[in-house]
């Protein structure tokens, strides 16, 4: 461990090697200091290192100081069904996490959970946790801003959760055969989720979002294609809001619009 991220098998040096089962050899990297942590494939530069982790109770925990950047990419991690979580970032201020094209599967608990200041997921794919939730952040200690690009979520409990004062840009990623692709559902705090250019198809529901007594839910459409879930927008006896931009497609579904959803209507600018 360095200054705030633990990593299972994880040594201090310039690129001590471990024999695996089977004979492949993992590089056991360093972790590039001075508020800026990364953790990826071993041609990216300093503080990088290459992994394939199968079956671990846990995978990284991110505890980072202030102003730290944490670079998290280019890693296989593989549970069956066992394993506890995949990427863990508690909350905490001031704290940017980046995830990119790393490959989650078959978790028991979050792909991805953030409660940092900034979240970047791009190019990540979360499947077969289904027990759990693909992405999921929450504002807890304070609002959190994440965007989620050009990702794969599928068979997930909920592909994308946005919890307590979060705001969230998910953008041209595909969700299917999740129990809900996008569940926006805040207990405290709002939680404001625009969907750009995304494929929401065969889920139990498409986006479900629910306004509480002390938290409102709040979601922006626009070029998104909901079709052939169970239903595509779907609420509870607390309402919520729902924008659109007018060029969706959501037809298909075995219901569209489900008890409680209005469609509000954004002027394009």
């Amino acid at each position: 461990m360095y200054g705030g991220i633990t990593v299972p098998l994880l040594r201090r040096g310039t690129g001590a090697h471990r024999r695996r089962r089977g004979g492949d050899r993992a590089r056991i990297g360093w972790l590039w200091p001075l508020h800026r942590h990364a953790v990826g494939n071993g041609k990216r530069g300093p503080g990088s290192a290459r992994r394939d982790y199968r079956n671990k109770r846990e995978w990284i925990t991110v505890n980072a100081d202030v102003n730290a950047i944490v670079a998290i990419s280019d890693l296989t991690m593989i549970g069956t069904g066992s394993a506890a979580a995949g990427i863990t970032a508690p909350h905490a201020s001031a704290v940017v996490l980046r995830v990119a094209r790393c490959v989650i599967k078959g978790l028991s608990t979050d792909g991805i959970y953030s409660g940092v200041t900034l979240t970047f997921v791009d190019g990540v794919t979360v499947v077969d946790s289904y027990t759990a939730n693909g992405v999921h952040v929450d504002g807890t200690a304070g609002e959190m801003r994440a965007r989620i690009s050009d990702s794969y979520l599928d068979d997930d409990d909920s592909g994308v959760k946005a919890g307590d004062q979060t705001r969230v840009d998910v953008v041209n990623t595909s969700l299917g055969t999740n129990n809900t692709a996008i569940d926006v559902e805040p207990s405290s705090g709002n939680a404001d989720v625009a969907i750009d250019h995304c494929a929401i198809t065969g889920n139990g529901a498409g986006i479900f979002a629910n306004t509480t007594a002390t938290g409102s839910a709040i979601v922006r459409l626009s070029a998104t294609l909901i079709s052939h879930n169970n239903k595509g927008l779907q609420t509870d006896t607390g309402g919520a809001t729902f924008y659109t931009y007018g060029d969706n497609h959501i037809s298909g579904n075995d219901t569209d619009l489900a008890v409680g959803v209005t469609l509000t209507a954004l002027p394009l600018q």
